[in-house]
């Protein structure tokens, strides 16, 4: 739901639509489009939305839970 560029929490009030043969949504405050299969976006490669593998199973939407990665070791002083 986070928008990169105004930072604020948006994206899910943002429209979906087709642009260029791609399914995206576009920020409601800036317009940026984001793709929704891989959340980059269209106008600056270098910003990407973060992205849940999902499927709709027996009419409900499930999302893949992501596992839970190890905290770095701590640096010796």
């Amino acid at each position: 739901n986070h928008d990169p560029f105004s930072n604020a929490n948006v994206i899910g009030r943002g429209i979906m639509g087709d642009l260029k043969g791609q399914v995206v949504v576009a920020s409601p405050l800036y317009k940026q489009h984001f793709r929704l299969e891989d959340g980059q976006c269209l106008e600056d490669s270098a910003v990407r939305l973060r992205t849940w593998d999902a499927r709709v199973e027996n009419g409900k939407v499930e999302i893949r839970a992501r596992t839970a990665t190890a905290a770095p070791e701590p640096v010796p002083a």
